[in-house]
């Protein structure tokens, strides 16, 4: 029975690899006698070869593995290299790739893979460079990606549930009172020059001469002045009413937290057994 040939040579057809690429089982180049495949080899082969055209890359490196295993050579490798690189394994496809290159020396398409893994490198110096941009990926006690452990929960503040109330009715209350007298006392003022300034107009003998018309003017800003001394005064009071009742449910809030935080032991002494009162005040 003659001897299978040295390469089983197909071509594969897939869009986008060139239409003179051959894959092959045969043995690596050197071998002294030509070798037959066993049929599993072969098979593996053929159905890498169908699976890689049908888009099912991770089946077919599988195949041309096992083919591999079965019946090395210097082509499956170029195969292998091949699913490596759809799958973007890209330190698989380059340690493939060479293997291919090492093994035929007289290999017609060494400048394609050549280049091919020129691609492969940069592409792997790029996912390093994300990879230290984004920082480590790490991973979890099943070896899957994700977090190594779960995050803390975020720390909340010890501040206690009223002591905002407290703070900010304090605010409030004391925002309020410094605008309500600001404004009324401010205002105040300068509604007595007004008034003042009338005065001498009227009963002072209007040293200045001033006519009717200045006159009213002054009068009218007076009376403008005490319009807005009374809205000062009533915003004032009413933010300082505002601070003053939040201020208080903060503080009856205190006291109720404070009472529950009370508890009562029981003590004992040489002169009897009693209750203790236990708590913060």
């Amino acid at each position: 029975m003659h001897a299978l040939s040295l390469t089983l040579a197909v071509a594969i057809g897939v869009a986008d690899v060139p239409a003179t690429m051959v894959v092959a089982v045969a043995p690596a180049e050197g071998a002294s006698t030509p070798q037959q495949p066993p049929q599993e080899a072969v098979d593996a082969f053929f159905r890498g070869r169908k699976l890689y055209a049908e888009g099912r890359w991770e089946e077919a490196l599988d195949s041309f593995l096992e083919a591999d295993k079965l019946f090395p050579a210097p082509d499956l490798q170029y195969n292998i290299g091949l699913c490596h690189e759809r799958l973007e394994h890209w330190e698989q496809a380059i340690q493939a790739f060479e293997i291919y290159l090492r093994t035929k020396a007289s290999a017609a398409d060494r400048e394609a893979v050549e280049g091919r893994i020129e691609r492969a490198k940069t592409k792997l110096e790029e996912e390093k460079n994300a990879a230290k941009e984004t920082g480590p990926t790490l991973t979890n006690g099943d070896g899957g990606k994700g977090p190594a452990d779960t995050p803390p929960p975020p720390r909340t503040s010890d501040a206690k549930p009223y002591t905002g109330l407290i703070v900010s009715g304090s605010v409030l209350l004391g925002v309020g009172v410094a605008g309500a007298l600001g404004g009324a006392l401010g205002i105040g003022f300068a509604v007595q020059r007004k008034n003042d300034e009338l005065d001498e107009i009227l009963s002072g003998g209007n040293p200045s001469d001033v006519g009717y018309a200045a006159a009213k003017d002054i009068e009218d800003d007076a009376k403008r002045l005490v319009v807005y001394q009374y809205v000062a005064a009533g915003i004032g009071a009413a933010v300082a009413v505002t601070g003053a009742a939040l201020l208080g449910i903060g503080l009856k809030r205190r006291s109720d937290a404070r009472k529950s935080e009370l508890s009562l032991r029981p003590a004992g002494s040489p002169r009897g057994v009693g209750l203790v009162l236990q708590g913060k005040f």
